[in-house]
């Protein structure tokens, strides 16, 4: 699951399309925080399957007269899929469900707030079907496509140590291919974690639980179902 938000300041909040029913904004409300304020919002989904991934936006108008918005980016299919854990942020919307998000503004009180709106841009369900805002549909599958791209260097990355070396030094192998530099997305997070993942097996003193074979084998594994989720949600239902 990623979880991605967009902080911009202007004058007036670009023409956007919001979401009509079956998803919509339920209700929000903005209270007080430590850092500032937060707008609170339930999003709820009226259609008859999941909704795997949303894009909310608000924008608060404040007594000076400035206008602040921020977006919230929510992507749950691999949630929905059952090959991650569902973070502290909900993601999957059940069919006649609910989830609750927010957003916050720091440094603003809300005395100092004297309007809010709240729209869902873009929705996209289960079947990779999508309501919204066309571009804002469009980069929630070009993420899902890097991200797919990721998980396949990784996994292309994992089998070269496989078929390369053995013991320790599969492990070796396959973080040398994930250290390539000509990568584009070399700091993707995925990467950047099956990295540690590997240099932490690689430089401990006393031998990995499990043979090294075993352990590259068990990753590779969880990465290629990664990678067959991302696949299987990177592109719009057609």
């Amino acid at each position: 699951m990623w979880i991605l938000l967009i902080l911009t300041f202007h004058a007036l909040m670009p023409a956007q399309t919001p979401v009509s029913p079956p998803v919509q904004i339920e209700s929000s409300a903005i209270v007080d925080v430590p850092s500032g304020s937060r707008v609170v919002f339930h999003l709820r989904n009226n259609a008859s399957q999941p909704v795997v991934a949303w894009r909310v936006a608000v924008k608060i108008t404040l007594t000076t007269g400035e206008v602040r918005s921020r977006e919230l980016i929510v992507d749950g299919y691999s949630v929905h899929e059952g090959i991650a854990p569902a973070g502290p942020e909900e993601s999957v919307i059940g069919p006649d469900g609910t989830v609750k998000g927010s957003i916050d503004f720091e440094q603003t009180k809300t005395t100092d707030v004297i309007a809010v709106q709240t729209l869902c841009l873009a929705a996209v369900f289960a079947d990779r079907s999508a309501v919204g805002d066309m571009a804002a549909v469009k980069d929630i599958f070009q993420s899902r496509q890097q991200e797919c791209d990721a998980y396949a260097f990784i996994v292309r990355a994992l089998l070269a140590g496989h078929a390369q070396a053995k013991g320790r030094a599969a492990l070796q192998t396959s973080l040398e291919a994930l250290n390539a530099p000509e990568q584009e997305d070399f700091n993707n997070l995925e990467k950047k974690s099956v990295r540690r993942e590997l240099e932490r097996l690689i430089s401990r003193g006393d031998p990995p639980t499990g043979q090294p074979a075993d352990i590259l084998r068990t990753l590779t594994l969880s990465m290629e179902a990664r990678w067959q989720a991302a696949n299987l949600h990177r592109q719009p239902k057609s």
